[in-house]
């Protein structure tokens, strides 16, 4: 294939991912700003995300290993504590509902 039609293809799709990237973050402050309301949940959403991940940055050991340092060490292991954390509450909401739903 001649390299010419290749890196034409990938301005194109460099512009595309632009856009695309453009349009994900403004359409939605739009829509929050014409609906104030409808942001609330969103922004709980993000504060309990954020949360989580500071409590298991807390939880985590920093102990340096390899190449990295004690401080990259510490963010890894927080967040994969973050995702227990999470699919550790994914679990209970799962048998929560199923359990509920024997009862209705």
């Amino acid at each position: 294939m001649n390299e010419q039609y290749v890196d034409v293809a990938l301005y194109i799709g460099y512009v595309l991912v632009i856009l695309c990237t453009v349009f994900a973050i403004v359409l939605p402050l739009i829509s929050a700003f014409s609906n104030p309301k409808g942001l609330l949940k969103p922004v709980v959403g993000f504060v309990g995300l954020i949360a989580i991940v500071s409590i298991g940055y807390v939880l985590a050991d920093g102990t340096a290993m390899g190449d990295a340092s004690s401080n990259i060490s510490k963010w890894v292991g927080g967040v994969i504590v973050a995702m227990y954390l999470l699919i550790g509450a994914a679990i209970v909401g799962i048998i929560y509902s199923e359990v509920s739903k024997v009862f209705k």
